[in-house]
């Protein structure tokens, strides 16, 4: 009986396995353009918020992070 609970551990684990490989390629790309898209309009906020300071832009720039971070987390 304990044996049969074995097999299936293991077969489940190889599936597991397999199924990550195979889903790891299109979990990247999803975080790749995730992150460009992000990068995108930092550079158009510290663009944009040239005359407000460095700080000012910096600390502008972490909270829309922060923010478009959480609400795609949300969503």
């Amino acid at each position: 009986m304990a044996a049969s609970y074995a097999w299936f551990l293991v077969l489940g684990s190889v599936f597991l396995v397999n199924l990550m490989k195979t889903l790891l390629p299109s979990i990247s790309a999803f975080f790749s353009r995730l992150v460009q898209k992000d990068a995108e309009q930092e550079s158009e906020m510290s663009s944009s918020l040239s005359s407000g300071g460095v700080g000012i832009t910096c600390w502008l720039v972490v909270c829309n992070k922060v923010v478009s971070l959480g609400l795609h987390a949300v969503s």
